[in-house]
Formats: structure tokens, C-alpha cells, sequence
């Protein structure tokens, strides 16, 4: 009995090995099954968010091509008539009407890709994923804004300099004040408000070519605006408390600092502004005045736990143009550039009205509205598709001409190292002399 006992524990102990063998094994099996399953997954995934992206690309290049047909139609003053009809022609009033009566399916009509009365997505085609998979793509929704309340833009040292010369909703005279905010929280750089030294109470500006980078940075803005009748001597005058040109620097200032106010410092002190404590109309036309210090301005921005979008914010007084009048929509222009070229940062403008003849967008805040600015920027949103797998596109695309903005001159004259500069004057006769 004790032989049959020790044989029948040996065979318990070979059905346990072979069982826990057969369990390890089954999971190792499993567990690389997974793993295979997994990565195939993740590339059939990948696959389908790319053609998703790629689906989004292709309605972002079909939407351009639409708001170029705008343009051409907007050009001839067409007016925005409803379509009608059930024909495939796509005539200047059809794409005027759908480009300001905007639809997911608006991009697809105007460039004849889906029948006027059918609205559905635009087909890209059928394509094969790297591992075999089909991929139905199209995008299925494409719209074209060409009417915003804010213009966007980031600047650095390949873009440096944004001009914003797009007509205003309402008219130029009716804006009241500018608002502007810059470096986003999406910059994602640490906070270094180098360009104000609090214990000498002063500006000090780092060279260019140092080490030390402001960080939000100082920016540069001009504006020059006219009367309906002008001339080009008025845009270095002023005259009762107006002007045709300004340039203003606004420097940041932690929130943590101190500054003091008072006519001996090299700056202006704005603190946190707001409605209640803009940059004023006077402020302004004294800095294209000959007899005065065109003296910085100092911004107090956000720290680091700021919710807001941007660590920056200041509002601006616009002062009446010179010989009265209302300002001329077509010369009213602005200018926003980095006189350091570092680092790259996200600006948003807005023109602010005080009543509701310019926009539709009320700020709680008191500003005023945010004027709805024509044809400066375009918002394009595109949603792609491949198979059940979506992707969203939001950009803005610049319409103002491209050479005038490079062309705007940032400085008159630059000076690179020690040697200085040599300058020889010679006056001729009348310009008209010969003519």
C-alpha cells in the first residue's frame, strides 16, 4: 500500500507540472496574441487618423480654391441672391450666397463637386492602409468664414511684422479702441520680464544680440489712419489733440513687480489694463508729437497661473484723425511687429465700437463690441473622414496682399557694430524741375 501511495503522489505532482506548464503557456500565447492584436490595432488606427487628416487636408486646399471663386464674384459686386433650381451651373450669385450663408456642404457647391440642391459629404476616394484595411475617405463638412471678430496671427523672426488693412463692419469711424493681446499660454516658454529692471525703476532693454530674452516680449504697434481728404505732410503733425500716425511700444511687466507713474521715468505706466485704465487718445497722439519723449508703455501681464488665453492685454484710445471728420475705411491700417524678432509670439487684435453698429460679439467687460472685420482673415474649419474615424482642422489664412505686408518697413536705418554710420547730405533743385 505504501509503494501504490508514493507512485499515485508522484503522478499528482506530474498532472500539477504539466498543468501549471500548459497554463504559462497559454498565457504567454495569450498575452503575444494580444500584443499582435494591439499593434495591429494601433496601425489600422494610425492609418485611419492619417487618411482622417489627410481627408481634412483635402477639403482645406478645396475650401482656398472656393474662397478665390468668392473673391473673383465679390470683386464684380454681385449680390448675395439665393440659389434656385435644381442645375448643376454654378453662377457668381450662387457662390456669393453660400459663402454668406455658410453650411457644412457650402465648399463642395461652389466647386461643383455635389449637385446645388444635394447636400452631402465630398468623396475622397477609396485608398489601402498599410495593413490592408480599406479606407473610405471624405470630408464631410468644409466652411469658409471670411467675417471675423479678432485677427490672429504669430509672430517671429521669419514673420515679424503683421499688417491688418481689412475694411470694418459698420465702418472704420465707428471703431473707438483697439484691443490687443499676445503671448498665449500655448507659447509654453517660462516667464522672464527682462526688459523692465525694477530696482532702477527703469526700461532697460536687452541687446538683440544677448542672451537675456524677453519673455512675454516687447511689441511695436503702428497705426496710421486719415480723414477723407488728406495730405502726406499731415502723417508727421499734430493738431488739437489728433493725429494720422502713432507708434506705440508696450513693454510687460510681471504682476509681481512694482512700477511708479511720474513725468522723470523713461515709461508710462499702464498697470493691468482695462476699460478703466486704457492707453488714452492723448497718450497716443503724443507719440508722434516732435516736441515730446516717445516714452514706452508698461503693461502689467499675467504670471504663470494665469487661466487666460494670453499672459497680455491693452487697450488703446484711437484718437480722431486730423481735420476732423470721419476716418477713411480704405487708409485705416495697423501694423503689430516684434522689435527683437524673439520669441515667437501668438497675437490676437480686435477693434472695439461702442455701440452695436460694427459687430455682433458684446464683451461683458465693457470695452465695447468687437467689430467684425471683413476680408483680413479667413476662418476655414474642415472636418475629415476615413471610414468611422474623424478629423478637425481650424486655421485662418491671411487674404491681405503678402508683398505689402513684407514690404512694410520696419526701421529706417541699421547700424551693426561699433563703427557707426557716416552721412552725406546733398539738396538738389525742385524735385519738379525737370518735369
Amino acid at each position: 500500500m505504501r509503494k501504490n501511495f508514493n507512485k499515485a503522489k508522484k503522478g499528482v505532482a506530474s498532472f500539477y507540472i504539466v498543468a501549471f506548464s500548459t497554463l504559462i503557456l497559454v498565457i504567454v500565447a495569450t498575452s503575444f496574441a494580444m500584443v499582435v492584436i494591439s499593434e495591429m490595432t494601433k496601425s489600422s488606427n494610425d492609418d485611419l487618423s492619417q487618411s482622417a487628416y489627410d481627408s481634412a487636408m483635402s477639403g482645406l486646399a478645396d475650401a482656398r480654391m472656393a474662397y478665390t471663386s468668392y473673391a473673383r464674384c465679390a470683386e464684380q459686386k454681385i449680390a448675395g441672391a439665393r440659389p434656385s433650381g435644381s442645375g448643376t451651373d454654378v453662377t457668381c450669385s450662387d457662390i456669393v450666397w453660400w459663402v454668406e450663408h455658410p453650411d457644412c456642404y457650402m465648399v463642395g457647391h461652389i466647386l461643383g463637386k455635389i449637385p446645388k440642391n444635394v447636400d452631402t459629404e465630398v468623396n475622397i476616394g477609396d485608398t489601402i492602409g498599410s495593413n490592408g484595411t480599406a479606407l473610405n475617405q471624405a470630408y464631410t463638412c468644409a466652411t469658409i468664414n471670411p467675417k471675423v471678430t479678432d485677427i490672429l496671427t504669430t509672430l517671429d523672426s521669419n514673420h515679424n511684422i503683421q499688417v491688418i488693412s481689412g475694411s470694418v463692419a459698420g465702418g472704420a469711424n465707428n471703431v473707438k479702441k483697439i484691443r490687443i493681446k499676445w503671448f498665449s499660454v500655448r507659447d509654453d516658454i517660462r516667464l522672464q520680464f527682462s526688459n523692465y529692471n525694477s530696482s532702477l525703476k527703469k526700461v532697460v532693454f536687452p541687446a538683440i544680440n544677448g542672451n537675456a530674452v524677453a519673455t512675454p516680449p516687447t511689441l511695436e504697434l503702428r497705426i496710421v489712419q486719415t480723414g477723407q481728404n488728406f495730405t502726406m505732410a499731415q502723417f508727421d503733425q499734430t493738431q488739437s489733440g489728433r493725429t494720422n500716425r502713432a507708434t506705440l511700444y508696450l513693454v510687460p511687466m510681471s504682476s509681481s513687480q512694482t512700477a511708479t507713474s511720474g513725468s522723470s521715468k523713461n515709461y508710462i505706466y499702464v498697470g493691468r489694463t482695462s476699460v478703466t485704465s486704457p492707453i488714452t487718445a492723448a497718450q497716443v497722439v503724443k507719440t508722434n508729437d516732435r516736441t515730446q519723449t516717445n516714452k514706452p508703455f508698461l503693461i502689467t501681464c499675467d504670471n504663470e497661473t494665469s487661466t487666460k488665453e494670453f499672459y497680455c492685454e491693452a487697450v488703446i484710445d484711437l484718437p480722431g484723425v486730423i481735420g476732423g471728420g470721419a476716418r477713411n475705411d480704405e487708409t485705416f491700417t495697423l501694423a503689430v511687429s516684434l522689435p527683437y524678432q524673439q520669441p515667437d509670439t501668438d497675437v490676437s487684435i480686435e477693434f472695439l465700437c461702442t455701440n452695436d453698429t460694427c459687430g455682433s460679439v458684446n464683451w461683458t467687460s465693457g470695452d465695447g463690441n468687437a467689430a467684425v472685420i471683413k476680408n483680413s482673415q479667413i476662418e476655414i474649419d474642415v472636418t475629415g473622414r476615413a471610414n468611422d474615424l474623424y478629423r478637425r482642422i481650424m486655421t485662418r489664412l491671411e487674404t491681405s496682399d503678402e508683398t505689402f505686408s513684407s514690404g512694410y518697413p520696419s526701421y529706417a536705418l541699421q547700424i551693426l557694430g561699433s563703427s557707426g554710420a557716416s552721412k552725406t547730405i546733398t539738396t538738389t533743385e525742385e524735385w519738379d524741375h525737370y518735369f
